[in-house]
């Protein structure tokens, strides 16, 4: 087990909103669901016989299915970096570290019994068009990255400025594109983890910046 590694809060529990037993409960039978049908082929009856109750009360609390599925993929995006900060020791510089998180992220999304149902043959599209339409990834992207960031920086290995808006848009999108697109040339982990480290050279320069435009 890695270490673990002291990180700012990445969430502020402010922003959530209370989440009754019964809205847990349609939550935990979504994601049990999406795991074992799919996530197209998961409808409300499935959750409300897998949660043991009706389907009005699934109404109840929740609007629509597209409601459920998107505060189940909140909750996954919230686990996913809990997880990472968790296992991955977060040694060296910064772009090491984003190399290692970009690693970490596509084997974490292939892995089933995480939420692999996110990224099957029939969850990435659905996963691709909640990205585009919701800025929760986004913004959860840019939280993890900044707390790597102002450890590293801190440390003296980070380079000054960089604008992690900008590079949690890049990392979110390279890590869609590899799911949904592997290279026929780099499959392994070392190999992935050498492109990384490639395409992010410059990030490890203490004097590359990428500075927010005025």
């Amino acid at each position: 087990m890695a270490e673990s590694t002291s990180l700012p809060l990445l969430w502020d529990n402010s922003r959530k909103t209370e989440t009754s037993a019964a809205q847990q409960r349609i939550i935990w039978a979504a994601q049990t669901c999406y795991a074992e049908k799919g996530i197209k082929q998961t409808t409300i009856n499935d959750i409300a016989n897998e949660a043991n109750i009706t389907r009005r009360t699934v109404y109840r609390h929740f609007s629509s299915h597209d409601e459920i599925l998107l505060v189940v993929f909140e909750r996954v995006v919230e686990t996913f970096w809990q997880d990472l900060y968790r296992d991955l020791n977060l040694h060296g510089d910064f772009g090491e570290c984003l190399a290692q998180a970009l690693l970490y992220s596509i084997n974490y999304a292939k892995t089933a019994e995480r939420h692999g149902y996110m990224f099957s043959n029939d969850g990435q599209a659905i996963t691709n068009n909640i990205y585009i339409s919701n800025t929760y990834f986004i913004e959860a992207s840019h939280r993890g990255l900044n707390g790597i960031y102002q450890k590293k920086k801190a440390e003296g290995l980070a380079s000054s400025n960089l604008n992690i808006e900008m590079l949690a848009e890049w990392f979110n999108r390279l890590i869609l594109s590899f799911l949904s697109t592997p290279s026929q040339v780099f499959q392994s982990d070392e190999d992935l983890l050498r492109l990384f480290r490639h395409m992010l050279a410059p990030v490890c320069r203490a004097n590359y910046t990428i500075k927010p435009e005025d």
